[in-house]
């Protein structure tokens, strides 16, 4: 019995990382959009002429903007997509390149190409990518279903593989990215030093995501939850021909186009 146990756990954990390279929702889509908000909170310390303190105001505003997808450029012989943030005005902010579960960048004015996302990272490995950017440890993976969809979901952690002790502090979904926004800023809180008595700090979130100016993704729907767990041990066990849908249903008619499981692996019909 132990030993049967501890086979379907070996399968359990192989098929999180089967069939990676193919993924349900394609990232970079031309009219795309991704809309999010900035909290600024501005502290401002006073003195008087002997250097004590006379207190603090705390001044606090939201602005919104939007990173949108228009248009292609060939950058080193790729075709990158051309991203623009959408704020008071419309201005280019960087290209992005998809390829497979990876989405890298190229910013603006720079030409060393960056990793933003790779959806095929392995479970229980930490994310370590620049200095910028937390040492994150992904834990788990589920699904999750919205507007009819299902959607692969990253669960990360800042401490490490027990969840007793740790605090999932950010989810990425394919497609849409991360519940920080688009550009990871996983809703934590950077200082930008704005001057000997100030302090700004600024907090980003994801709002929503829209494609063909049609929402299919909120804030709020990083947080369902989930469909299943882990994929079901029948999708490995069962004959190459079976097939079933991401929530581990046997499907008789499969869709062409449709992602599913067969013979313990991701394949698009």
């Amino acid at each position: 019995m132990i030993r049967i146990i501890t086979i379907m756990i070996l399968l359990f954990s192989s098929l999180l990382t089967k069939g990676k390279d193919i993924i349900n929702h394609k990232f970079l889509l031309e009219g795309k959009e991704w809309r999010e908000r900035a909290d600024h909170i501005v502290y401002t310390y006073s003195y008087d002429e002997e250097g004590k303190s006379k207190g603090l105001d705390v001044n606090t505003h939201s602005e919104y903007y939007a990173y949108s997808i228009m248009g292609d450029t060939l950058i080193n012989g790729k075709s990158f997509k051309k991203l623009y943030l959408c704020a008071e005005d419309t201005s280019y902010y960087c290209a992005m390149y998809e390829d497979g579960t990876h989405v890298t960048y190229i910013p603006k004015g720079e030409t060393n190409e960056t990793m933003l996302y790779d959806f095929g990272h392995p479970v229980g490995e930490y994310v370590e990518w620049d200095e910028y950017w937390p040492r994150l440890y992904l834990l788990y993976e589920d699904a999750i279903e919205v507007g009819g969809q299902s959607f692969c979901r990253m669960n990360f952690t800042d401490e490490g593989e027990f969840l007793e002790d740790s605090v999932l502090v950010v989810r990425w979904v394919e497609g849409i990215g991360s519940s920080g926004g688009l550009f990871r800023n996983d809703e934590q809180v950077w200082l930008l030093p704005s001057g000997t008595e100030e302090e700004e700090y600024i907090c980003t979130y994801f709002e929503s995501c829209y494609e063909d100016g049609k929402c299919i993704f909120t804030s709020k729907d990083f947080t369902k939850d989930a469909v299943t767990d882990i994929y079901p041990v029948a999708w490995a066990t069962a004959p190459d021909g079976t097939v079933y849908d991401l929530q581990g249903r046997r499907v008789q008619t499969p869709q062409q186009g449709g992602l599913y499981i067969r013979g313990g692996k991701k394949i698009i019909y």
